[in-house]
C-alpha cells in the first residue's frame, strides 16, 4: 500500500496543508475504487515492495507537485535529491538541472 495526495506531502514535509481526506493506492481491492469514510482508495495492479512504494510516491510528487498548495521548494529539492537511487540516472541528472 502506498499513500498518495496531501498525506505523502506531509510525510515529506513540502508542505503544511492537511487534507481531510486520505488516498491510498492498493492491489487488495477487487473493484477499481473504494471509499471508507474519509479514506479513498484506489486499485493498483502491482506486487508491492518497499522500492516500488518509493517510486510510486516520487512519481506522484514529481506528476502534482506544481499543484501542492504551500509548497516548500526547499522541502522538494532535498526529497529529490534523496531520490537519486531510485529514479533512473537520466531522470536524477534533469532534475539535478531544474
Amino acid at each position: 500500500m502506498a499513500q498518495i495526495g496531501y498525506y505523502l506531502y506531509n510525510k515529506y514535509n513540502l508542505t503544511t496543508q492537511i487534507s481531510k481526506h486520505i488516498e491510498i493506492l492498493s492491489n487488495r481491492l477487487q473493484q477499481d475504487q473504494a471509499t471508507i469514510g474519509n479514506v479513498n482508495i484506489k486499485k493498483l495492479d502491482a506486487a508491492y515492495t518497499p522500492e516500488r512504494v518509493k517510486i510510486a510516491e516520487a512519481l506522484e510528487i514529481l506528476q502534482h507537485y506544481q499543484y501542492i498548495e504551500d509548497l516548500d521548494e526547499t522541502s522538494l529539492r532535498t526529497y529529490l535529491d534523496a531520490c537519486t537511487d531510485i529514479l533512473p540516472k537520466d531522470v536524477a541528472y534533469v532534475l539535478s538541472r531544474h
